[in-house]
């Protein structure tokens, strides 16, 4: 093999939680912070926030000045609905096998090729059913978001504006009344230690300790002279 010619490819993916852990550290250790402030948990919790984020997918995130408004109160609706209701979790999992009450089991298989991919596995009758089904749900819940909104347009005002000063929901609107359920803890549950194991696997311990030693000589050496 000659040198700077690969014959394998390697895939980095995104960074797992842990890893987005360990990237806020690297971030937060010049940062000068409050002392009431814990840097590792910190990256705990802005890593329970950005589980599998790449760089590029946070940078995409930023607003431009005029778009700030609009999306504050658009933001500021879902985050009263989901701070009052009990059970609104992040989206972790979405389950392959659907019930309802008049339809059954509301999955159909596309796993074959070909035709199947422009075919309906289910007819007319049962297509009817699933629009009145989906129209019957979509319609209850958005009446009963513009309820709980309406009732709480105080909450909505107060987060629209304060999220455009980078307000903190516990400071707006106080303790939720239920508990936390996805936190950095829960997340790396079964997964062995909290923290990412960045040491090298047993054949490549001491592989560039030559040239470390090297590096610090030639330092010093520049630094005599």
């Amino acid at each position: 093999m000659r040198p700077g010619w690969f014959h394998r490819q390697i895939y980095t993916g995104p960074p797992d939680i842990k890893g987005r852990s360990s990237i806020f550290k690297v971030h937060l250790r010049p940062l000068k912070l409050d002392e009431s402030l814990n840097k590792d948990a910190l990256a705990r919790k802005l890593a329970a926030l950005t589980p599998g984020f790449p760089g590029l997918e946070k940078k995409a995130q930023v607003l431009q000045p005029g778009e700030k408004t609009t999306v504050a109160y658009h933001e500021a609706g879902h985050v009263v609905v989901g701070w009052l209701l009990e059970h609104v979790d992040p989206l972790l999992k979405v389950a392959q096998f659907g019930v309802s009450e008049k339809l059954g089991q509301v999955s159909f298989d596309f796993s074959r090729h070909g035709k199947a991919l422009v075919e309906k596995p289910y007819g007319e009758a049962s297509a009817q059913l699933l629009d009145d089904e989906v129209r019957h749900l979509v319609s209850a819940t958005c009446r009963r978001t513009l309820d709980l909104l309406t009732q709480c347009r105080e909450h909505v005002e107060k987060v629209g504006q304060r999220l455009l000063e980078k307000a903190d929901m516990v400071e707006l609107l106080g303790a939720r009344p239920f508990a936390e359920k996805s936190t950095y803890e829960e997340f790396v549950e079964g997964a062995g230690s909290l923290e990412e194991d960045t040491s090298l696997p047993e054949g490549l311990k001491g592989w560039n300790r030559g040239q470390e030693e090297e590096g610090v000589e030639s330092s010093l050496c520049r630094g005599s002279a």
